[in-house]
């Protein structure tokens, strides 16, 4: 709203009050008038544009148009049908590569699992070898024979046998007063008991028959 106050007692420099009364007054109602007038094309000019009675279509410039045609292409349905085909493209790719590394993955553990096996293996045959090695301790020769060679004296004895690691130690004792204590070890066979002098003690088997001359 449009407000304008005239304070009393003053009047333009230079020229007079009227003498009369009624024109001040009447000067005033036009003044308020005019106000009214002008409050009136204020509100009035307000509610039309706020009720779009002045609104229209302008032209828009080069960038907007642009813009507003981005828009319609990003909301069409081919637009949209589009974007829906290369999320699923992408998510098979995606789960592709994902099976690709995952089979890559598998591979690898399979391949460590195998190093491992043969690992274990080797350690397992070397600890064996050790142990082989060691059950010969004590003996004084070792006899490469093929497998199902047969261990002979030439005097009868009296066999006893033992279950070992790598198969029998057997104890061929005389049973005369010539011969001496006989020991073989890592027998694959052995026939105990009383057996006659240039009979069958045992036989050998994978690994070398060691033989020695007393207990150990």
């Amino acid at each position: 709203m449009i407000y304008i106050n005239e304070e009393k007692g003053t009047r333009p420099l230079g020229k007079t009050m009227p003498s009369t009364h009624k024109s001040p007054r009447r000067r005033l109602r036009l003044v308020d008038i005019a106000i009214g007038v002008a409050n009136a094309a204020v509100l009035g000019l307000s509610v039309a544009f706020s009720n779009g009675a002045f609104s229209s279509t302008p032209a828009l410039p080069p960038k907007e148009i642009a813009t507003n045609s981005l828009f319609e292409t990003l909301s069409s349905p081919k637009f949209e049908a589009f974007q829906r085909e290369y999320v699923q493209q992408q998510t098979a790719r995606n789960l592709a590569e994902a099976e690709g590394l995952k089979a890559e993955a598998e591979g690898l553990k399979l391949q460590a699992a195998a190093d491992a096996g043969k690992t274990k293996e080797a350690a397992e045959q070397a600890a064996a070898d050790i142990r082989l090695e060691a059950s010969y301790d004590g003996v004084e020769q070792r006899y490469h024979r093929p497998e199902g060679f047969e261990i002979t004296l030439n005097y009868p004895t009296t066999v006893e046998k033992e279950q070992t690691e790598f198969g029998y130690t057997a104890t061929a004792r005389p049973t005369t007063d010539q011969g001496t204590v006989r020991v073989y070890v890592n027998l694959a066979t052995v026939n105990e008991g009383f057996v006659p002098a240039g009979g069958s003690i045992g036989t050998v088997g994978t690994y070398p028959v060691g033989e020695g001359v007393k207990t150990f």
